[in-house]
Formats: structure tokens, sequence, C-alpha cells
């Protein structure tokens, strides 16, 4: 395994864990520090960008080896007939949410759909 397959793995234990981030506990500001620690760990795994309007996170065809988490904006995640002349939206994703083709890179298979920030 590489090591952006290795930082992916990281990233989905941790997600799976069930992991609640402070933005995310009521009240707001009660985390405990285990869970500081945990953002901490999240933190250091993540590299922010900020994407500019119709940015392709990945295309069919690809192997997917991020996860995003939305922190603004909207991300529209959909495919497409053969001929391109139709698209069907599979999700929206909005801000507080997190998109990736997850199983793309667990079993090596290229995505089927396409991710796009939103304008």
């Amino acid at each position: 395994m590489d090591a952006a397959q290795d930082h992916l793995q990281e990233v989905l234990r941790m997600l799976a864990s069930g992991l609640r981030l402070p933005f995310m506990e009521e009240p707001h500001g009660t985390e405990e520090p285990q869970g500081r620690e945990e953002l901490r760990r999240i933190m250091r795994a993540c590299r922010w960008q900020r994407l500019p309007p119709e940015h392709v996170l990945y295309r069919p065809g690809q192997t997917a080896l991020e996860v995003y988490f939305v922190h603004q904006g909207l991300i529209r995640v959909f495919n497409m007939t053969e001929s391109g002349d139709r698209e069907f939206n599979k999700s929206f994703v909005t801000e507080g949410q997190f998109v990736g083709a997850l199983v793309s890179p667990l079993r090596a298979q290229a995505s089927p759909y396409t991710a796009r920030r939103s304008a």
C-alpha cells in the first residue's frame, strides 16, 4: 500500500470510530480533552483547500484517493449517460458532510461518478 492509501485508511478509521468533532457537540464547546486530541489527529491528517467554482474532485474512471470534508459550499455527485447528453444526480454534499469515492481505493476500482463543486 502506498502513502496515499495509508493516509486514506487512517482517515477512514477515524471516521468509522464514531468520532464526534467539537462543532457537532451539543451544547457547543463542551468536548472533553480526549475529543480535542482526536480532533488534533484529524487536523494533522488533513490538507485544507479552497476550491474554485466548478472544480472537479474526481471523474468517472479515476480511483479517488481522498476524502473531502465540506466546510463551506456544495458538492454535486453525478454520473452521465454514455452519450454524455444527460446527467443523473447521485447526491448533493453540503456543509458539514464528507464526500469521496470511499470504496474506490479500498477495492482498487474506479469511481463511476463525477464530484464537482457547484458555483
